[in-house]
């Protein structure tokens, strides 16, 4: 290679061409080289930081290392040359230090069909004078001021993508939409504290269309579209509802019977709307102080049930027992056997799979396999090795 060569100079060069020329250029390389390993391979939404400072991408990339594929842009000119498929960039996070920005970076971010309708965060040294002249043409959807807090930050990416994942909704059947909608407002009212007669109804409802979406053949595509949202509980709990669901339908359960399956799902983990966040969403081993407080989410379930007149059998018996174990070590009461109803044994392998296929800001997420493998070292003390064995032939 020639001598050193400075960002900006690359910069300069790089947005010389014309519009036209830039979007052939575009459309060229997206064709050549979409199927190429410029990053790696995952599920996981991309986040892409441009940032002249590779510490501070550093500590980004630390911040999301669960959540994202984080990629690094250090000029205008990276973002010309980002290769990623359409659609899979979650958000921009755009630093004021960078060497060049402006018109041309704004047209250079807006061209790449990987990053055209991803929302952008501004990041700033001073919320006065954000980026002078050279941003003047932004419209970030969010501005924040260094140095950047990781609560802020994560809660600040995570609106902006619960609002691009909502609106993605709009390509999935009707009655798929309404589920998502039926049941996450459910779930607002349970955090809030205003579940009561009514929740009950919206819970029904919400069964009901569970039943359905796990029969019309495009439940996947559901389960798809709800896991990259960011309300982890309501996603937890509706997958595992449609788990047990499957496997009520695979075992020859009547429709009455799944639909109480359903309700007994979406509730069983209700009381963790009262564990801290902190931890809950700890990355890192909990204390046992952290831990006896992650399992409070148990009795506060039952207590918020108890808010819910004429709420089914089922779920106040799923809700207080899917953490039972077949040996007895389980909790909150410590049942075994015989002593534990069938439709929370019929819950305990659907909410550890779920578990270990969820990701989280903690962990990376399990593959099918992996997580099966885990529970099946755990057959006969844990679980039920025969139920075991027929939950894997629809584990989802």
């Amino acid at each position: 290679m020639p001598g050193e060569t400075s960002p900006q100079s690359m910069v300069d060069t790089s947005m010389a061409p014309a519009r036209a020329q830039t979007e052939r250029l575009f459309l060229e390389r997206h064709r050549t080289l979409e199927s190429m390993a410029h990053c790696p391979s995952s599920d996981l939404p991309y986040l892409v930081v441009a940032d002249i400072d590779r510490r501070e991408f550093n500590r980004i990339e630390d911040i999301f290392r669960y959540d994202f594929q984080t990629v690094w842009m250090r000029d205008a000119m990276s973002i010309t040359n980002l290769v990623l498929p359409e659609g899979r960039v979650g958000v921009v996070l755009v630093s004021d230090n960078l060497p060049r920005a402006g018109a041309d970076f704004v047209e250079a971010l807006r061209l790449n069909p990987a990053t055209a309708a991803s929302p952008v965060v501004l990041m700033v040294q001073s919320a006065l004078r954000p980026g002078g002249e050279r941003f003047s043409e932004f419209a970030p959807e969010a501005m924040l001021t260094r140095p950047l807090l990781p609560t802020v930050l994560r809660a600040t990416v995570q609106r902006l993508m619960r609002r691009s994942v909502q609106k993605s909704w709009q390509s999935l059947r009707p009655r798929h939409r309404e589920l998502l909608a039926t049941t996450l407002k459910l779930f607002s009212a349970f955090g809030s504290g205003a579940a009561g007669v009514v929740e009950l109804e919206v819970l029904r409802h919400g069964s009901r269309l569970l039943v359905d979406a796990c029969s019309d053949g495009h439940v996947s595509a559901l389960l798809d579209a709800l896991r990259q949202h960011d309300d982890y509980t309501w996603v937890h709990s509706t997958r595992v509802a449609a788990q047990m669901v499957m496997f009520g339908r695979y075992v020859g359960m009547s429709r009455g019977d799944l639909e109480l399956l359903a309700e007994a799902g979406l509730v069983h983990d209700i009381g963790k709307l009262k564990v801290p966040l902190a931890v809950l969403n700890k990355q890192g081993p909990l204390t046992p102080g952290e831990r006896a407080s992650m399992e409070t989410h148990v009795g506060s379930g039952m207590r918020l049930l108890e808010a819910l007149p004429g709420i089914s059998r089922e779920a106040s018996q799923v809700t207080a027992r899917h953490h039972e174990r077949l040996d007895g070590t389980g909790y909150p009461f410590g049942l075994k056997g015989s002593e534990i109803d069938e439709a929370s044994l019929l819950a305990a392998p659907c909410d550890v799979y779920v578990a270990l296929t969820d990701r989280r800001c903690y962990k990376p997420a399990f593959s099918k396999d992996q997580a099966l493998s885990h529970m099946r070292e755990r057959a006969g003390s844990h679980f039920d090795g025969k139920l075991l064995d027929r939950f894997a032939e629809v584990a989802l």
